[in-house]
């Protein structure tokens, strides 16, 4: 699975590079507007609408696929501790396929989604009318990437024993 491997590092990499652009993107628009509504007694129209349409879209779904790579996802174990090793790693599998099918559900519903607001080109009224229909496309693409990288990662804990599903070979992020 080495390049598949490769190429889920990449794309999560891409995705969450596109999250901190957001973020960048985000902090530098809410300073314009402050300094405009403080400095001038003028508020860059639309900030809310674009902040929560655009950025916090992004910021949400766009990273998540990099996050479960790097086992930043938060974990619960209450009775994992009790089990034996082979139990647990069956467990943690099988955990990982059932939220691969959750999140490869919630792509296929989100992806049909966003394919009907591109076609009626999906716009939001506020302080001013915004395009927002491209941002429906960050959900599958974040949950899609999930689903996959949950399935390999659950096959690779039932095929190599692995206890976390992680590459042991890899160097980073």
């Amino acid at each position: 699975m080495t390049h598949l491997d490769t190429a889920i590092r990449w794309l999560a990499l891409a995705t969450a590079g596109l999250a901190v652009l957001a973020i960048v993107a985000m902090m530098a628009h809410v300073n314009a507007d402050v300094f405009g509504r403080v400095l001038f007694d003028t508020p860059l129209p639309g900030t809310i609408e674009i902040v929560s349409h655009w950025y916090m879209v992004a910021l949400a779904f766009l990273p998540l696929a990099y996050v479960e790579r790097v086992d930043g996802h938060i974990d619960v174990e209450l009775l994992a501790p009790l089990q034996p090793p082979r139990l647990r790693r069956i467990n943690l599998a099988v955990a990982k396929l059932v939220a691969a099918g959750y999140y490869g559900l919630l792509a296929y519903v989100s992806a049909d989604r966003a394919l009907e607001k591109w076609a009626i080109g999906e716009y939001a009224m506020g302080s001013i009318a915004f395009v927002i229909w491209p941002t429906r496309f960050f959900i599958p693409v974040g949950v899609g990437l999930l689903a996959v990288l949950l399935v390999v990662k659950s096959l690779r804990i039932l095929l190599n024993g692995d206890s976390t599903g992680n590459r042991k070979a890899s160097t980073g992020p």
